[in-house]
């Protein structure tokens, strides 16, 4: 047999569970006695991945609102603190656990550290630029109610912070689509049964609860957490 067809003939071999090389592909020594199980749980996690990621897709109109959104914050923060400051995207987006319904926003502006007069300014200017009854000063934060959905713009660093500086933005789902997919399905799930959860709860509990039972499918993991949630 040429090598092109003994090739081909094992990927088919690979992709099929009724072949023994189906599932030595995949840390098996062979079929075993629950392979229809494990087949038909293969394909509820494939159907569970397609579903969480059509759950964060937003349309083109959506990409266009958060990025002028973005550019605008930008534009604001360095007319006032000068062309080192930039907008780094912060929370779920970050981490790839968004969920395109929930249509909300963080924006991390680094910068030297913001005075409260600082904040003031900055609340003034984006006021101008998406309306006084749109944008409000809270303790830590400026919220900005836009077509992009709630915005939150806080400072990285400040003097009125707690502890004078928020953490730089981090992917702590990075390599993990798993763990991405559980949290939107539970964030999915909440959102259906008028639940309110925070989601930075929600992503510790996956990721604890993929350490402590790492074989768990996308689906079974959201179940698993969903329920010590409640």
């Amino acid at each position: 047999m040429p090598r092109h067809a003994a090739a081909s003939s094992n990927r088919a071999n690979q992709l099929n569970p009724n072949h023994a090389a189906y599932w030595q592909s995949r840390g098996y020594e062979g079929r075993p006695s629950s392979w229809q199980a494990e087949v038909t749980g293969n394909q509820r996690a494939g159907a569970y991945e397609h579903s969480t990621n059509l759950a964060a897709t937003i349309s083109k109109q959506q990409k266009a609102e958060r990025g002028h959104v973005t550019q605008t914050v930008e534009t604001v923060t360095r007319h006032h603190f000068g062309g080192n400051a930039h907008v780094l995207h912060a929370g779920s987006q970050k981490k790839h656990t968004d969920i395109a319904s929930t249509r909300d926003l963080d924006l991390m502006v680094s910068s030297r550290p913001w005075t409260a007069s600082d904040k003031l300014h900055v609340t003034s200017e984006l006021q101008k630029q998406f309306g006084r009854d749109a944008v409000h000063e809270s303790r830590y934060r400026i919220k900005v109610q836009t077509k992009a959905g709630s915005v939150d713009v806080v400072p990285q660093r400040a003097e009125f912070l707690p502890s004078q500086r928020n953490a730089p933005p981090t992917d702590r789902f990075h390599a993990n689509p798993k763990g991405q997919q559980a949290v939107r399905g539970i964030k999915m799930r909440a959102q259906a049964e008028g639940l309110h959860l925070k989601g930075d709860h929600i992503e510790r509990k996956v990721l604890k609860a993929q350490q402590e039972h790492p074989h768990l499918r996308n689906f079974e993991l959201e179940g698993f957490v969903f329920d010590q949630l409640m």
